[in-house]
């Protein structure tokens, strides 16, 4: 169990104590996450390389990790877990809500290093035929993830326009969901290298991006969180292959400014 000034580290600077605890054997690093919450403990994770975590939750009691993983990201969960013992993995994926596994399991059949291999699947939909009042119905009925924004789909699961949460809950009960939407992001695709995917500026200004399959239908979706978080990574990387402190704050102010320009660009362009 941590004391509380290591406590501290832990829980409010993850990336910080990331790059320490990774330095040190597995078995002294899950001495010290034993005992966190498990939204602290989960963050802590995430700032690791999937093979350090995934020799950390080795460490650990299976109730913790059953407690942890639904709050990893799906697509970080599961490059953790494709460097895990199979026989804990399956373990760990039977133990959890359905919801999670059913995620961590699509995205382990993703190649890594691709959109789909860090997309969400557990994402509610819309039909354009569908009223706001039936719409609301179905997000307050659903048990998926919390999403600033709801894409819809034709009969085929194409996405056709996103609404966002807040336009969908002021929108008159009879109004078609069609006529709250707004146009969609351009989709990437679930094998898309995510080197790509950054390049593309609509990343920068959107929640969240579609992943579809080679048919065009959604798969799932990409937040931009999960995008600034890969975008640090590869940026942030020091030569060693390690990323520091300085390294990632200068990464974040950089992505910062870029995201800022992309947004300025883009209203330069709406007003003509």
């Amino acid at each position: 169990m941590p004391d509380a000034l290591a406590r501290q580290l832990l829980v409010h600077h993850p990336l910080a104590a990331a790059r320490i605890l990774e330095r040190y054997p597995a078995e002294e690093s899950a001495s010290m996450l034993d005992g966190l919450a498990g939204d602290a403990a989960a963050e802590l994770l995430a700032q690791m390389p999937p093979q350090a975590a995934a020799q950390i939750l080795q460490h650990l009691p299976e109730r913790w990790r059953t407690e942890v993983f639904p709050r990893i990201q799906a697509g970080l969960a599961a490059q953790i877990a494709a460097r895990m013992p199979q026989p804990e993995v399956d373990s760990i994926l039977q133990a959890i809500p359905l919801v999670h596994s059913t995620s961590i399991r699509n995205a382990m059949r993703q190649p890594p290093g691709t959109a789909g291999s860090i997309m969400r699947t557990d994402v509610l939909t819309l039909g354009a035929a569908l009223s706001a009042a039936e719409a609301r119905d179905l997000a307050r009925a659903g048990k998926h993830a919390l999403q600033p924004v709801l894409f819809v789909v034709d009969g085929l699961r194409h996405p056709t326009g996103v609404v966002d949460v807040a336009d969908l809950w002021l929108a008159e009960e009879a109004t078609p969901i069609a006529q709250v939407a707004r146009p969609c992001p351009r989709p990437v695709a679930a094998r898309m290298k995510l080197g790509l995917v950054l390049r593309e500026s609509t990343w920068t200004t959107a929640a969240c991006l579609p992943v579809i399959d080679t048919d065009g239908s959604l798969l799932g979706v990409i937040a931009q969180a999960d995008l600034l978080r890969v975008a640090l990574d590869l940026r942030g990387a020091a030569p060693s292959g390690g990323a520091t402190l300085t390294d990632a704050a200068m990464a974040f102010g950089e992505l910062l400014w870029s995201m800022g320009a992309a947004a300025i660009e883009q209203a330069g362009g709406d007003r003509r």
